[in-house]
């Protein structure tokens, strides 16, 4: 019988009436309540005013509209040359207007400007804080998301994986940035295959990709540069009353060496983001959570507000030595700046990447200009750049320096994050059936976060005791990660930040450390080896433990599944050791047992392991008044 027979004859037995479950559906909005002020790092959300709503709450679709605001700002060196060579009205070392859209963007995924979380559900604390967990969603979401959803959710939450075909690493400040770098937004090809040993891409596509989906400026061409302005359709204020994420202000300095009728000014350029989150992918609890009435809980979220300084040496390089970058509660540095290597296909690693002497971080995918440089001796240049929630800029120095620009520090958008709720009224009849058993079982995973000491050597064994005691463990996941920014164990100043702290590193939002290979691997739990035989080659991690995890049909059905980590990107950028534990006898679930990692480093720069261990919690709830039970 063919394939497809079935499923026509199954189709024409179909009736074409089908019950009405919901005889409405609502979408309600709830204010946080941070009064539009969230210099405090938080985001706090009350859902009694929900709870009186007298509807069925379907916080399983819910999500949170965030408004994001991200500035950068660059002092103006008097009397220096223009930092392109191409007039002497544009001095540098900040040429921060122009066309520079592309120059700045965020990591993969809204949601890492969160830190960490806590629910409390009718007075009772049922998810507790833990740090670091978006590393935790974004692993998730990468096993989870299909190709489909790219397309159709990818642009609404900030999701686009970052490429691994080109990333570079440096040992010094001389040219390029110390460290890893990974945001290189130009498509080029050509010559560059003979340069370059990662392959074919000359470009990392997912930092592209973010961009291009949430960048509008009123003043952008709406045709590869030969239509008519944006503005000639769409005005910058229709598009701050739609709430459109959008470059809302770029300005150039003003030497006074330059123009004698001028004071110093500086160059800026800042981005209203409008991020949407949804609460199932911050937490497995919510994707758990049935229709339920009258359900109160208040939720924090610990956000990632991030200041950076970032300087210049004298022979022009960004000197990261000098550089401070503040994320107060040591959280993942959501902002990129773009690469400064030109978007010729003969530009190779040999030029620049992201600060040779004469052009700086440029923004290149529209030959955009962001490029703070040194031209005057001793004199440092800086760059100060800014993203925190809200849709004014909170930092009380950039405010000022945007205000003597006569730039704006505040968007359109909304003042507060808003939790969206689809909202239900059942039929009567079906909403019988439902009460029929109100009390239902939340069953959901919780996890448990250790950062373990760094190997430093290659070749080097490690055992580290991650806990002594946790019950119901469902998966460990280890994430590798250079030591630091330099990956060097005598870096100093910023250097010795963690590389999801980077702004020109992809860490943090997806991907690990590169090419920080394991072998002898293993994870045991009360004394027993999770493994067989310990992990010995990348295809055994990766067929065996890796693939199908969190996917449809667990990867196990050609056709049908989901996933977005293959095995070129496993080797190269996605790292993740998972081990399935979850294999036990339901008597053994409640015993708490304690966790070791052990395996051979073998990469050659020392590695930090953020390990972050799964396990199974469940709450129950009554349907029809939503208390706990």
């Amino acid at each position: 019988m063919a394939s497809a027979d079935p499923l026509v004859f199954d189709m024409s037995q179909m009736s074409e009436a089908t019950p009405s479950v919901f005889t409405k559906r609502d979408m309600l909005a709830l204010q946080d309540q941070q009064n539009g002020n969230y210099a405090s790092n938080q985001i706090v959300l009350d859902t009694s005013q929900l709870a009186n709503s007298n509807k069925y709450m379907a916080y399983r679709d819910a999500y949170l509209t965030v408004p994001m605001i991200l500035a950068a700002t660059s002092l103006p060196i008097a009397g220096a040359s223009p930092a392109d060579g191409t007039s002497s009205a544009l001095p540098g070392p900040a040429t921060l207007g122009t066309s520079a859209d592309f120059g700045f963007g965020l990591k993969n995924w809204f949601g890492s400007i969160v830190h960490s979380m806590i629910l409390d559900y009718s007075g009772t604390t049922i998810i507790q804080q833990t740090p670091l967990s978006g590393l935790w969603n974004c692993f998730v979401l990468n096993t989870t998301m299909s190709l489909g959803d790219l397309e159709t959710i990818g642009s609404s939450i900030g999701f686009y994986p970052d490429d691994v075909n080109f990333v570079y690493r440096k040992t010094a400040n001389a040219g390029l940035i110390k460290g890893i770098t990974n945001t290189f937004n130009t498509v080029a090809q050509g010559s560059l295959v003979d340069q370059h040993a990662g392959g074919h891409q000359f470009s990392n596509k997912g930092m592209f990709e973010r961009q291009n989906r949430l960048l509008t400026s009123e003043d952008g061409a709406t045709g590869s540069g030969l239509g008519s302005a944006v503005s000639d359709i769409l005005t910058a204020s229709d598009m701050g009353r739609l709430y459109t994420s959008q470059v809302i202000s770029r300005k150039d300095p003003v030497d006074a060496a330059a123009n004698a009728a001028n004071d110093l000014k500086a160059g800026c350029i800042v981005y209203a983001i409008q991020a949407q989150i949804y609460l199932k992918h911050l937490h497995s609890f919510f994707s758990q959570i049935p229709l339920l009435k009258g359900v109160f809980f208040r939720l924090t979220l610990n956000i990632n507000n991030i200041v950076m300084d970032l300087k210049q040496s004298t022979a022009g390089s960004w000197d990261m030595t000098q550089s401070s970058i503040t994320s107060p509660l040591g959280g993942v540095n959501p902002i990129l700046l773009a690469s400064s290597a030109t978007s010729s296909a003969s530009a190779g690693p040999t030029t620049s990447l992201i600060d040779s002497t004469g052009v700086k971080c440029r923004g290149n995918t529209f030959d955009g200009s962001i490029k703070p440089v040194q031209t005057n001796g001793s004199t440092i240049a800086s760059m100060r750049v800014t993203l925190n929630v809200g849709k004014t800029v909170i930092d009380t120095v950039q405010k000022s320096t945007l205000t003597t620009a006569n730039a704006a520090s505040s968007s359109s958008l909304s003042s507060s994050c808003i939790l969206n709720v689809p909202a239900y009224t059942f039929n009567p009849s079906f909403e019988e059936a439902y009460l029929s058993q109100p009390v239902k079982t939340i069953m959901y995973s919780d996890i448990f976060q250790y950062t373990t000491p760094s190997v430093d050597t290659s070749g080097a064994a490690f055992n580290f005791l991650i806990t002594n005691g946790i019950s119901n463990i469902k998966s460990v996941l280890v994430i590798p990660m250079l030591k630091n920014i330099g990956a060097s164990t005598t870096a100093s100043g910023v250097e010795s930040l963690p590389p999801f702290q980077s702004p020109f590193d992809t860490c943090g939002g997806g991907t690990t450390a590169p090419y920080a290979a394991l072998n002898n691997f293993n994870v045991v739990v009360a004394g027993q080896n999770m493994v067989y035989n310990q992990v010995q080659y990348d295809y055994q991690q990766f067929e065996d433990q890796l693939r199908g995890v969190n996917s449809v049909n667990g990867g196990l059905v050609d056709g049908l599944t989901s996933g977005l980590i293959d095995f070129h990107k496993f080797q190269r950028m996605y790292r993740y050791y998972y081990i399935n534990c979850a294999r036990m006898l339901p008597i053994d679930e409640a015993v708490p047992k304690s966790v070791s990692i052990s395996g051979t480093s073998l990469s050659k720069l020392p590695i930090t392991f953020y390990v972050f261990i799964e396990y199974g919690v469940q709450v129950s709830v009554d349907c029809l008044t939503g208390a706990r039970v």
